[in-house]
Protein backbone atom coordinates (compact mmCIF):
# COMPACT_ATOMS: atom_id res chain seq x y z
CA UNK A 1 0.00 0.00 0.00
CA UNK A 2 1.37 3.39 -1.03
CA UNK A 3 2.24 5.48 2.00
CA UNK A 4 3.60 9.02 1.89
CA UNK A 5 5.13 10.01 5.23
CA UNK A 6 6.75 13.38 4.56
CA UNK A 7 9.10 13.37 7.57
CA UNK A 8 10.23 9.81 6.88
CA UNK A 9 10.86 10.51 3.20
CA UNK A 10 12.67 13.80 3.86
CA UNK A 11 14.89 12.14 6.48
CA UNK A 12 15.83 9.37 4.06
CA UNK A 13 16.31 11.85 1.21
CA UNK A 14 18.78 13.76 3.38
CA UNK A 15 20.53 10.49 4.15
CA UNK A 16 20.79 9.52 0.48
CA UNK A 17 22.05 12.97 -0.56
CA UNK A 18 24.74 12.88 2.11
CA UNK A 19 25.93 9.47 0.87
CA UNK A 20 25.95 10.66 -2.74
CA UNK A 21 28.07 13.68 -1.79
CA UNK A 22 30.41 11.51 0.27
CA UNK A 23 30.75 9.08 -2.63
CA UNK A 24 31.67 11.87 -5.04
CA UNK A 25 34.31 13.15 -2.66
CA UNK A 26 35.64 9.63 -2.21
CA UNK A 27 36.02 9.29 -5.98
CA UNK A 28 37.70 12.69 -6.27
CA UNK A 29 39.71 12.09 -3.06
CA UNK A 30 38.72 15.49 -1.70
CA UNK A 31 37.47 15.91 1.89
CA UNK A 32 36.35 12.26 1.99
CA UNK A 33 36.82 11.84 5.74
CA UNK A 34 34.95 15.05 6.53
CA UNK A 35 31.92 14.08 4.47
CA UNK A 36 32.11 10.47 5.65
CA UNK A 37 31.80 11.71 9.25
CA UNK A 38 28.74 13.77 8.26
CA UNK A 39 27.15 10.75 6.57
CA UNK A 40 27.90 8.57 9.59
CA UNK A 41 26.20 11.08 11.89
CA UNK A 42 23.13 11.42 9.66
CA UNK A 43 22.82 7.64 9.23
CA UNK A 44 23.21 7.05 12.95
CA UNK A 45 20.29 9.31 13.82
CA UNK A 46 18.00 8.62 10.84
CA UNK A 47 18.18 4.85 11.34
CA UNK A 48 18.93 4.83 15.06
CA UNK A 49 15.94 6.97 16.06
CA UNK A 50 13.44 4.71 14.27
CA UNK A 51 10.59 3.27 16.29
CA UNK A 52 8.95 -0.16 16.12
CA UNK A 53 10.11 -1.04 12.62
CA UNK A 54 10.37 -4.78 12.11
CA UNK A 55 9.10 -7.64 14.26
CA UNK A 56 12.32 -7.78 16.32
CA UNK A 57 12.36 -4.14 17.43
CA UNK A 58 10.25 -4.54 20.58
CA UNK A 59 11.92 -7.87 21.35
CA UNK A 60 15.38 -6.31 21.55
CA UNK A 61 14.16 -3.19 23.33
CA UNK A 62 12.54 -5.34 26.03
CA UNK A 63 15.49 -7.72 26.17
CA UNK A 64 17.74 -4.73 26.83
CA UNK A 65 15.42 -3.32 29.49
CA UNK A 66 14.91 -6.56 31.40
CA UNK A 67 18.29 -8.17 30.80
CA UNK A 68 17.35 -11.34 28.97
CA UNK A 69 20.25 -13.64 28.07
CA UNK A 70 21.15 -14.44 24.46
CA UNK A 71 22.92 -17.77 24.95
CA UNK A 72 26.43 -17.74 23.49
CA UNK A 73 26.19 -14.13 22.28
CA UNK A 74 28.60 -12.80 24.92
CA UNK A 75 29.72 -9.69 23.03
CA UNK A 76 26.13 -8.62 22.43
CA UNK A 77 25.23 -9.14 26.08
CA UNK A 78 28.34 -7.26 27.19
CA UNK A 79 27.56 -4.32 24.88
CA UNK A 80 24.04 -4.09 26.28
CA UNK A 81 25.31 -4.37 29.85
CA UNK A 82 27.70 -1.47 29.26
CA UNK A 83 24.96 0.65 27.67
CA UNK A 84 22.62 -0.23 30.53
CA UNK A 85 25.28 0.80 33.05
CA UNK A 86 25.71 4.13 31.23
CA UNK A 87 21.98 4.75 31.49
CA UNK A 88 21.14 4.54 27.77
CA UNK A 89 17.38 4.23 27.28
CA UNK A 90 15.92 1.14 25.64
CA UNK A 91 14.94 2.99 22.46
CA UNK A 92 18.32 4.68 22.13
CA UNK A 93 20.33 1.47 21.94
CA UNK A 94 19.47 1.40 18.23
CA UNK A 95 21.40 4.65 17.81
CA UNK A 96 24.50 2.86 19.14
CA UNK A 97 23.86 -0.19 16.97
CA UNK A 98 23.46 2.00 13.86
CA UNK A 99 26.64 3.93 14.64
CA UNK A 100 28.67 0.71 14.92
CA UNK A 101 27.19 -0.64 11.69
CA UNK A 102 27.88 2.41 9.57
CA UNK A 103 31.32 3.08 11.06
CA UNK A 104 32.48 -0.44 10.21
CA UNK A 105 30.97 -0.06 6.76
CA UNK A 106 32.80 3.15 5.92
CA UNK A 107 36.12 1.64 6.97
CA UNK A 108 35.47 -1.17 4.49
CA UNK A 109 34.24 1.15 1.73
CA UNK A 110 37.42 3.23 1.91
CA UNK A 111 39.10 0.40 -0.03
CA UNK A 112 37.01 1.23 -3.09
CA UNK A 113 37.20 5.01 -3.40
CA UNK A 114 37.66 4.67 -7.16
CA UNK A 115 33.98 3.65 -7.43
CA UNK A 116 32.94 5.91 -4.56
CA UNK A 117 30.43 7.87 -6.60
CA UNK A 118 28.41 4.65 -6.95
CA UNK A 119 29.47 2.29 -4.19
CA UNK A 120 28.85 4.60 -1.21
CA UNK A 121 25.17 5.38 -1.95
CA UNK A 122 24.49 1.87 -3.30
CA UNK A 123 25.91 0.36 -0.13
CA UNK A 124 23.49 2.38 1.97
CA UNK A 125 20.57 1.45 -0.29
CA UNK A 126 21.42 -2.25 -0.25
CA UNK A 127 21.90 -2.58 3.51
CA UNK A 128 19.46 -0.18 5.16
CA UNK A 129 16.44 -2.52 5.23
CA UNK A 130 18.56 -5.43 6.45
CA UNK A 131 20.06 -3.28 9.23
CA UNK A 132 16.58 -2.17 10.21
CA UNK A 133 14.94 -5.60 10.32
CA UNK A 134 17.66 -8.12 11.23
CA UNK A 135 18.85 -6.11 14.22
CA UNK A 136 21.36 -8.37 15.95
CA UNK A 137 22.38 -10.20 12.79
CA UNK A 138 23.08 -6.88 11.06
CA UNK A 139 25.13 -5.72 14.03
CA UNK A 140 27.14 -8.93 13.97
CA UNK A 141 27.64 -8.74 10.23
CA UNK A 142 28.99 -5.19 10.47
CA UNK A 143 32.19 -6.71 11.86
CA UNK A 144 32.28 -8.98 8.80
CA UNK A 145 33.19 -5.91 6.75
CA UNK A 146 36.16 -5.25 9.02
CA UNK A 147 37.03 -8.94 8.84
CA UNK A 148 37.02 -8.85 5.02
CA UNK A 149 39.14 -5.71 5.06
CA UNK A 150 41.81 -7.56 7.06
CA UNK A 151 41.41 -10.80 5.09
CA UNK A 152 42.10 -9.07 1.78
CA UNK A 153 45.28 -7.54 3.20
CA UNK A 154 46.52 -10.83 4.63
CA UNK A 155 46.24 -12.82 1.41
CA UNK A 156 49.31 -11.59 -0.46
CA UNK A 157 51.29 -13.85 -2.76
CA UNK A 158 54.58 -12.41 -1.56
CA UNK A 159 55.03 -10.81 1.84
CA UNK A 160 58.33 -8.94 2.38
CA UNK A 161 60.11 -9.63 5.65
CA UNK A 162 59.60 -6.04 6.75
CA UNK A 163 55.83 -6.53 6.49
CA UNK A 164 55.63 -9.69 8.61
CA UNK A 165 54.72 -7.69 11.71
CA UNK A 166 51.98 -5.88 9.81
CA UNK A 167 50.63 -9.18 8.46
CA UNK A 168 50.57 -10.73 11.92
CA UNK A 169 48.69 -7.73 13.22
CA UNK A 170 46.14 -8.09 10.42
CA UNK A 171 45.71 -11.79 11.22
CA UNK A 172 45.07 -11.00 14.88
CA UNK A 173 42.63 -8.25 13.94
CA UNK A 174 40.81 -10.56 11.52
CA UNK A 175 40.41 -13.22 14.20
CA UNK A 176 39.16 -10.60 16.64
CA UNK A 177 36.53 -9.34 14.19
CA UNK A 178 35.49 -12.92 13.43
CA UNK A 179 35.08 -13.60 17.16
CA UNK A 180 33.10 -10.39 17.64
CA UNK A 181 30.80 -11.26 14.76
CA UNK A 182 30.24 -14.76 16.16
CA UNK A 183 29.75 -13.45 19.70
CA UNK A 184 27.02 -11.11 18.54
CA UNK A 185 25.23 -13.53 16.21
CA UNK A 186 26.26 -17.18 15.88
CA UNK A 187 25.12 -17.49 12.26
CA UNK A 188 27.43 -14.64 11.22
CA UNK A 189 30.44 -16.48 12.61
CA UNK A 190 29.65 -19.74 10.84
CA UNK A 191 28.92 -17.85 7.62
CA UNK A 192 32.28 -16.04 7.75
CA UNK A 193 34.16 -19.29 8.28
CA UNK A 194 32.31 -20.87 5.34
CA UNK A 195 32.95 -18.02 2.89
CA UNK A 196 36.59 -17.75 4.03
CA UNK A 197 37.13 -21.38 3.02
CA UNK A 198 35.55 -20.53 -0.32
CA UNK A 199 37.81 -17.47 -0.63
CA UNK A 200 40.98 -19.55 -0.39
CA UNK A 201 39.76 -22.53 -2.42
CA UNK A 202 37.86 -20.94 -5.30
CA UNK A 203 39.77 -18.03 -6.84
CA UNK A 204 37.69 -17.24 -9.92
CA UNK A 205 34.38 -15.48 -10.57
CA UNK A 206 31.49 -17.94 -10.77
CA UNK A 207 30.98 -18.53 -14.53
CA UNK A 208 27.74 -17.51 -16.21
CA UNK A 209 27.11 -21.00 -17.60
CA UNK A 210 26.78 -22.12 -13.98
CA UNK A 211 25.17 -19.13 -12.23
CA UNK A 212 22.36 -18.41 -14.70
CA UNK A 213 20.94 -21.99 -14.98
CA UNK A 214 21.19 -22.41 -11.22
CA UNK A 215 19.36 -19.13 -10.74
CA UNK A 216 16.47 -20.44 -12.85
CA UNK A 217 16.48 -23.71 -10.93
CA UNK A 218 16.33 -22.06 -7.50
CA UNK A 219 13.62 -19.67 -8.71
CA UNK A 220 11.20 -22.17 -10.23
CA UNK A 221 12.02 -25.72 -9.20
CA UNK A 222 14.03 -25.96 -5.98
CA UNK A 223 11.22 -25.68 -3.46
CA UNK A 224 8.83 -27.97 -5.34
CA UNK A 225 11.27 -30.86 -5.78
CA UNK A 226 13.54 -30.50 -2.76
CA UNK A 227 13.05 -31.94 0.71
CA UNK A 228 15.10 -29.67 2.94
CA UNK A 229 14.61 -31.71 6.10
CA UNK A 230 18.26 -32.74 5.66
CA UNK A 231 19.34 -29.24 6.53
CA UNK A 232 17.97 -29.28 10.07
CA UNK A 233 20.91 -31.26 11.50
CA UNK A 234 23.27 -28.66 10.03
CA UNK A 235 21.24 -25.83 11.48
CA UNK A 236 21.37 -27.47 14.91
CA UNK A 237 24.89 -26.03 15.13
CA UNK A 238 23.20 -22.69 15.75
CA UNK A 239 21.18 -23.86 18.74
CA UNK A 240 23.57 -22.11 21.11
CA UNK A 241 21.82 -18.95 19.91
CA UNK A 242 18.45 -18.69 21.68
CA UNK A 243 16.77 -16.77 18.88
CA UNK A 244 18.07 -19.09 16.15
CA UNK A 245 17.03 -22.14 18.16
CA UNK A 246 13.51 -20.76 18.15
CA UNK A 247 13.52 -20.68 14.34
CA UNK A 248 14.91 -24.21 14.08
CA UNK A 249 12.59 -25.87 16.57
CA UNK A 250 9.39 -23.99 15.76
CA UNK A 251 7.94 -25.18 12.46
CA UNK A 252 5.83 -22.06 12.06
CA UNK A 253 8.91 -19.87 12.36
CA UNK A 254 11.11 -22.06 10.20
CA UNK A 255 8.69 -21.88 7.28
CA UNK A 256 6.40 -18.88 7.38
CA UNK A 257 4.47 -16.45 5.26
CA UNK A 258 4.46 -13.57 7.72
CA UNK A 259 5.03 -9.93 6.77
CA UNK A 260 8.80 -10.16 7.02
CA UNK A 261 8.97 -12.86 4.36
CA UNK A 262 6.46 -11.10 2.11
CA UNK A 263 9.00 -8.32 1.73
CA UNK A 264 11.03 -10.75 -0.38
CA UNK A 265 8.14 -12.49 -2.14
CA UNK A 266 7.34 -11.23 -5.66
CA UNK A 267 4.26 -11.33 -7.85
CA UNK A 268 4.69 -12.66 -11.39
CA UNK A 269 5.46 -9.33 -13.07
CA UNK A 270 7.90 -8.21 -10.42
CA UNK A 271 9.52 -11.65 -10.45
CA UNK A 272 10.13 -11.31 -14.19
CA UNK A 273 11.88 -7.97 -13.72
CA UNK A 274 13.87 -9.41 -10.81
CA UNK A 275 15.03 -12.31 -12.95
CA UNK A 276 16.15 -10.14 -15.84
CA UNK A 277 17.70 -7.58 -13.50
CA UNK A 278 19.64 -10.28 -11.64
CA UNK A 279 20.82 -11.97 -14.83
CA UNK A 280 21.86 -8.56 -16.18
CA UNK A 281 24.02 -7.94 -13.15
CA UNK A 282 25.45 -11.46 -13.35
CA UNK A 283 26.42 -10.80 -16.96
CA UNK A 284 27.75 -7.25 -16.75
CA UNK A 285 29.39 -7.81 -13.36
CA UNK A 286 31.23 -10.88 -14.62
CA UNK A 287 32.29 -9.04 -17.77
CA UNK A 288 33.54 -5.92 -15.96
CA UNK A 289 35.46 -7.72 -13.21
CA UNK A 290 37.01 -10.24 -15.60
CA UNK A 291 38.13 -7.51 -18.00
CA UNK A 292 39.47 -4.87 -15.60
CA UNK A 293 40.03 -6.31 -12.13
CA UNK A 294 42.11 -9.45 -11.85
CA UNK A 295 42.00 -9.47 -8.06
CA UNK A 296 40.83 -12.27 -5.85
CA UNK A 297 38.92 -9.94 -3.56
CA UNK A 298 36.88 -8.64 -6.51
CA UNK A 299 36.08 -12.19 -7.61
CA UNK A 300 35.16 -13.04 -4.04
CA UNK A 301 32.75 -10.14 -3.52
CA UNK A 302 31.10 -10.86 -6.88
CA UNK A 303 30.73 -14.51 -5.87
CA UNK A 304 29.13 -13.52 -2.55
CA UNK A 305 26.49 -11.63 -4.48
CA UNK A 306 25.81 -14.57 -6.80
CA UNK A 307 25.60 -17.06 -3.93
CA UNK A 308 23.37 -14.67 -2.01
CA UNK A 309 20.84 -14.46 -4.85
CA UNK A 310 20.79 -18.25 -5.15
CA UNK A 311 20.30 -18.82 -1.42
CA UNK A 312 17.63 -16.15 -1.17
CA UNK A 313 15.72 -17.63 -4.10
CA UNK A 314 16.01 -21.19 -2.83
CA UNK A 315 14.96 -20.39 0.74
CA UNK A 316 12.82 -17.29 0.28
CA UNK A 317 10.03 -18.53 2.58
CA UNK A 318 12.31 -20.03 5.25
CA UNK A 319 12.96 -17.17 7.60
CA UNK A 320 16.26 -18.20 9.15
CA UNK A 321 17.84 -19.35 5.88
CA UNK A 322 16.42 -16.34 4.09
CA UNK A 323 18.19 -14.04 6.55
CA UNK A 324 21.48 -15.84 5.97
CA UNK A 325 21.03 -15.50 2.22
CA UNK A 326 20.21 -11.83 2.68
CA UNK A 327 23.65 -11.31 4.27
CA UNK A 328 25.23 -12.16 0.93
CA UNK A 329 22.53 -10.84 -1.39
CA UNK A 330 23.20 -7.29 -0.21
CA UNK A 331 26.62 -7.44 -1.92
CA UNK A 332 24.88 -6.48 -5.18
CA UNK A 333 26.18 -2.98 -4.45
CA UNK A 334 29.70 -4.10 -5.41
CA UNK A 335 29.29 -5.46 -8.98
CA UNK A 336 26.68 -2.80 -9.80
CA UNK A 337 29.11 -0.02 -8.84
CA UNK A 338 31.83 -1.45 -11.07
CA UNK A 339 29.40 -1.98 -13.95
CA UNK A 340 28.18 1.62 -13.86
CA UNK A 341 31.73 2.90 -13.54
CA UNK A 342 32.66 1.04 -16.77
CA UNK A 343 29.29 1.19 -18.53
CA UNK A 344 30.65 3.01 -21.59
CA UNK A 345 33.18 0.26 -22.22
CA UNK A 346 31.00 -2.79 -21.54
CA UNK A 347 27.68 -1.84 -23.18
CA UNK A 348 28.27 -2.35 -26.89
CA UNK A 349 25.42 -4.05 -28.73
CA UNK A 350 21.72 -3.22 -28.90
CA UNK A 351 20.85 -6.31 -26.86
CA UNK A 352 23.31 -5.23 -24.18
CA UNK A 353 21.71 -1.78 -24.08
CA UNK A 354 18.32 -3.39 -23.48
CA UNK A 355 19.76 -5.69 -20.84
CA UNK A 356 21.53 -2.74 -19.21
CA UNK A 357 18.20 -0.94 -18.73
CA UNK A 358 17.03 -3.75 -16.45
CA UNK A 359 19.72 -2.84 -13.93
CA UNK A 360 17.19 -0.28 -12.72
CA UNK A 361 15.66 -3.28 -10.93
CA UNK A 362 18.18 -2.76 -8.13
CA UNK A 363 16.36 0.35 -7.01
CA UNK A 364 13.04 -1.46 -6.60
CA UNK A 365 13.38 -2.52 -2.97
CA UNK A 366 14.60 0.94 -2.00
CA UNK A 367 11.53 2.55 -3.62
CA UNK A 368 9.38 0.15 -1.61
CA UNK A 369 11.38 1.08 1.47
CA UNK A 370 10.52 4.75 0.91
CA UNK A 371 6.92 4.61 -0.29
CA UNK A 372 5.38 1.22 0.66
CA UNK A 373 6.13 0.93 4.37
CA UNK A 374 2.64 1.11 5.87
CA UNK A 375 3.11 1.89 9.56
CA UNK A 376 6.86 1.23 9.43
CA UNK A 377 7.80 4.90 9.12
CA UNK A 378 7.82 5.94 12.75
CA UNK A 379 10.54 7.67 14.73
CA UNK A 380 10.80 7.80 18.52
CA UNK A 381 9.16 11.23 18.59
CA UNK A 382 6.00 9.53 17.27
CA UNK A 383 5.61 7.54 20.49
Amino acid sequence: MLNIDVIYILANALLLISFIITGRNAHNETNYKRFAIISIIIYTFVLGLRYERGNDYIHYANMYQYGFSQGEQKAFVLLNDVLHYLGVGKYYIFVIYSFIEILCSFIFLSRYKLFGVYIVPFFMISTILFNEYAIRQALGFSFAFLYFDCLFEINKSKIPVREIATSLRKIIQALLFLLLSYSIHTACGYLLVTVTIMYFIYKKPIPLYFSIPLFFFTTFFFKSISDISWIRPLLSLLEGDDRMSLYINDETRFETNDSDIKIYTRNSIVLLFEMIGTISLYYFGFKAIRNWYHKQEYYFLYNLFVIGTLLLNAFRTYEMLQRIGQNLYLFWFFPLSIVLYHHKEIVRSSSERILFCFLTWWGYDYMKYLFYRGEMTKFIWDI
